[in-house]
């Protein structure tokens, strides 16, 4: 299939849904019926509610807001037709591809693997060789690969994680 043709295809999903919305329960202003209604309003079909790994908020010093996990877990969109997609943003440890909460006993559905800065304990210039080690050693665990062309590990867009 030519490279336009396929990216016609999937330019409607894409555009309808969010697969990296934190709410509340980590660094996000809103909660879950509030996501809900504000993605009723810009017409996305899905979104992914991914909070933050329990490695990044001990990091940043957010507050644990007990049982969020369960409450989303729990929770049900009455409010439209939004499909709300329980998820969890796990974290990228270590240069050999460890990974914070992968062998949750509560698996979400939906998993993105991040490196963030101060919670990644590699050098930025070992976050590509991570990525893949953790890739090869869960790629049936990982839904999506979060901030690929961050700027914090001292990489531009142009010269992010190598993807090829």
């Amino acid at each position: 299939m030519p490279q336009r043709e396929l990216e016609m295809q999937l330019e409607p999903i894409v555009a309808k849904s969010d697969y990296h919305v934190h709410s509340i329960f980590s660094d996000g202003a809103e909660t879950f019926g509030e996501i809900a209604r504000a993605a009723a309003t810009l017409e996305l079909r899905v979104v992914a509610i991914c909070d933050h790994s329990d490695a990044y908020m001990a990091v940043y010093g957010f507050p644990r807001l007990g049982g969020w996990k369960h409450a989303l877990h729990r929770w049900r969109n009455m409010i439209n037709d939004v499909q709300i997609i329980r998820g969890l943003e796990l974290d990228l440890l270590s240069p050999q591809g460890e990974i914070s909460e992968i062998n949750l006993r509560h698996r979400p559905g939906f998993l993105i693997l991040s490196a963030h800065k101060g919670v990644y304990e590699g050098t930025d210039d070992s976050v590509t060789e991570a990525y893949l080690r953790a890739i090869d050693r869960h790629a049936d665990e990982i839904d999506l690969i979060g901030h690929p062309c961050a700027t914090y590990f001292g990489a531009g867009w142009d010269e992010g994680i190598d993807i090829e």
